[in-house]
């Protein structure tokens, strides 16, 4: 072989300065703010855990739920568990809180509307939740079930245990089309909080206004601490001050739970 050893020092010499054609920079706050107001809750989790933790994204893929340790309101994270590569890293509190999950179940009883279940969960089991809404539906027979649209995999799953059309999405456009309230033509049905948070906002208020609202303080404890602590946005989102280990997750779904009796709520 004619190999020529080149002397690299000497090269480096007659080499010009090197210059950063791009200038790399985290996200703000606002930019995340804008990713995750119109992601599920799938890609919300991704996107915190990134944004929060530092892990790249072809970590992701291999973390399993024994790699997350809870440490008070966050998460201890092994990274690339048994590799060379094995590592821990941590994320912030509002990546933890996206794992919670909540229901109500309100009905009507002497022109009351009464919180008859209301109960939350930090990182439940999917199945199990599926398990109990199935329960609860046959126990309490509720007209209808409101879901929080962020979950687009869970009312999936509901709808096919309530032989539903999966494709909500079309089954909304097809009413639209029709000129007809897509909620008569469903069971399980997803809500958008950022459209209709305002409204939700002023149903639950007006409820409770005229001492229409009732609920046990020692059965609903969780639900009765959000609705003193609770403050609200203009856009009538909740104001969620979650680096204190804040939720509302109780107090979201039992907005969701009142929109149930909205056509006898007329002002």
């Amino acid at each position: 072989m004619n190999d020529i050893t080149l002397n690299k020092k000497k090269i480096k010499m007659f080499k010009g300065e090197y210059t950063r054609k791009v200038v790399y920079r985290a996200y703000t706050d606002k930019q995340i703010k804008k990713i995750l107001d119109v992601s599920d809750l799938r890609a919300k989790t991704i996107v915190l855990l990134m944004a929060s933790s530092g892990l790249r994204i072809g970590a992701l893929p291999d973390i399993r739920i024994r790699n997350l340790e809870k440490i008070n309101n966050i998460y201890k994270i092994t990274v690339y568990e048994g590799s060379n590569s094995q590592y821990f890293t941590f994320c912030t509190p509002e990546c933890s809180l996206t794992s919670r999950f909540s229901i109500t179940v309100i009905q009507l009883e002497d022109s009351i509307l009464k919180v008859v279940y209301s109960k939350e969960w930090d990182r439940p089991s999917y199945e199990e939740m599926i398990r109990l809404v199935i329960e609860l539906k046959y126990c309490y027979r509720p007209q209808k079930i409101y879901v929080d649209g962020a979950n687009p995999d869970f009312i999936r799953s509901l709808k096919i245990q309530f032989n539903e059309n999966t494709d909500y999405e079309k089954v909304i456009e097809r009413a639209k089309h029709d000129k007809i309230d897509h909620e008569y033509r469903m069971f399980v049905i997803p809500v958008n909080f950022n459209e209709f948070a305002a409204e939700l906002l002023g149903r639950f208020q007006y409820c409770v206004s005229k001492k229409w609202f009732a609920m046990s303080e020692v059965e609903h404890k969780e639900l009765v601490q959000q609705m003193r602590t609770a403050r609200y946005k203009e856009n009538g989102n909740l104001d969620k001050d979650e680096s204190a280990g804040v939720t509302y997750d109780s107090l979201d779904s039992c907005r969701l739970a009142l929109k149930m009796f909205e056509k006898g709520l007329s002002k």
